[in-house]
């Protein structure tokens, strides 16, 4: 199984790659300001983002479906 690395961005959106050798898999559109935060959960199976819109979202690792709304201000 290959390693897995997400990280938060300043234009918004949460990047997933893969690796060893890490390459970019995807972007996704996570939140309406910076991320400031990304934190996997102790399974592994899944994430949450936090950012400065107030928002932190959890989301099963590497689906294409949605971010879901974890929390809010």
């Amino acid at each position: 199984r290959p390693f897995r690395a997400v990280t938060g961005n300043e234009d918004n959106t949460v990047s997933f790659f893969e690796g060893p050798p890490f390459k970019w898999k995807t972007n996704i559109a996570a939140h309406e300001k910076f991320v400031h935060v990304v934190r996997y959960s102790p399974d592994g199976e899944k994430f949450a983002s936090g950012s400065a819109d107030g928002r932190v979202s959890e989301r099963k690792e590497f689906e294409p479906s949605g971010l879901e709304p974890f929390s809010s201000r």
